[in-house]
């Protein structure tokens, strides 16, 4: 039996709150809390969270291992945000496409991710997986607000593409957003649409801000 509590306590890993651990040619992820003890039970969410989307058929880590003071989970291996970098246009809309499959899959079965980000879903090939559940929406978002939310971190992502339009319609597309998620998205983006005022300066802009405007552009163009 792996001895996690000697591994993670190594001065290798010290002052280090996520990182991977390979043990036995098997690599890990390890996850600390932070020492305010509400991040004890951000730990124990997790891996609840984790188990409710797998129930749901999605790819997830496994939890190796589970403590008070961190997790271990299985890797699996590279990020769609690093994945679709190095990857070329028909790549990109691929995978756009299968982010939009596993979304639409997750809500249609009153699920979420919570924060769905390419850095925080995995490339598998043909199938796409969801690491990092630790955002705490769910305690106070309504279930539409939460995949409005997923849905919006996709876009986000995705816009920092050249090719974001043709990549933001394929992932709309593919994700079918139910009516009540399309009206806040919609909502959404026309509360915010005045920032499109400063779209000709977006190049100038920093980048969380600049994908900003241009997600909410691409929202907005669509019927």
């Amino acid at each position: 039996m792996t001895d996690w509590d000697s591994i993670i306590a190594s001065p290798h890993y010290a002052g280090k709150r996520i990182f991977p651990v390979t043990v036995e040619g098997k690599r890990y992820w390890v996850k600390r809390a932070h020492r305010s003890g509400r991040r004890f039970v951000a730990l124990r969410d997790e891996v609840l969270a984790i188990a409710a989307v797998r129930r749901r058929g999605v790819l997830v880590p496994s939890v190796a291992h589970q403590t008070d003071a961190y997790i271990v989970v299985t890797d699996l291996g590279e990020t769609l945000q690093r994945h679709l970098e190095s990857a070329n246009m028909e790549e990109r809309m691929r995978c756009a496409q299968m982010a939009g499959d596993v979304l639409h899959d997750l809500h249609r079965q009153c699920g979420w991710h919570g924060n769905a980000a390419l850095r925080n879903l995995m490339f598998a090939g043909d199938r796409i997986g969801m690491i990092d559940f630790e955002n705490s929406a769910h305690r106070w978002m309504p279930l539409t607000g939460r995949q409005v939310f997923d849905a919006w971190q996709v876009i986000h992502s995705l816009a920092q593409f050249d090719e974001r339009e043709a990549l933001i319609g394929a992932f709309l597309e593919r994700y079918r957003p139910a009516r009540r998620v399309l009206a806040w998205l919609r909502r959404m983006a026309w509360a915010l649409s005045p920032l499109l005022l400063l779209a000709p300066f977006a190049r100038f802009l920093k980048r969380d801000f600049r994908q900003g405007v241009y997600g909410l552009r691409a929202i907005l163009s669509r019927r």
